[in-house]
């Protein structure tokens, strides 16, 4: 299955590296439209489920971890697919995906959504977690932007 993925990866012409031989992880760097961010896609072909994240490349500051938290929990309630999570001890904010593949089948559509649905998400909120991370936009203000968001 890790060939397959490394396969679309190639169709997609990303430039991949994998840390260790005989582990199925692989990370990348991407650029979308609203920011740079690294990628790791992590493969269990025993349990056959993968996991794959988007980093936020810069670690929330201690003084705004709780405001991120919040912003984390309220964007995480409308988000259909995957969830944005944040580690308290050192600040870093990333957006992860998880699916498992039963009866060892694999599409090429799934490794589709699981990594572009990601991406997609951490690009539509880039900006939002950026501002609130730099203090240009109280919590206040963000939340009316998710809400504009909605609507």
């Amino acid at each position: 299955m890790f060939k397959q993925v490394l396969q679309y990866f190639d169709k997609q012409q990303w430039k991949y590296q994998l840390p260790e031989k005989g582990k199925n992880i692989a990370f990348f760097g991407i650029g979308t439209q609203n920011g740079k961010f690294h990628c790791i896609i992590d493969i269990d072909e025993v349990d056959t489920k993968i996991i794959f994240f988007s980093i936020y490349p810069i670690n929330v500051p201690k003084k705004v971890r709780i405001a991120m938290s919040e912003l984390i929990i309220r964007l995480n309630y409308i988000l259909f697919f995957g969830g944005f999570e944040m580690d308290f001890e050192n600040g870093e904010v990333r957006f992860k995906t998880s699916i498992i593949y039963e009866d060892g089948e694999l599409t090429e559509k799934m490794i589709e959504h699981i990594v572009k649905d990601n991406i997609t998400s951490m690009d539509t909120y880039f900006e939002l977690l950026n501002s609130l991370i730099t203090e240009k936009i109280t919590m206040t203000e963000a939340i009316k932007k998710i809400n504009n968001s909605l609507t």
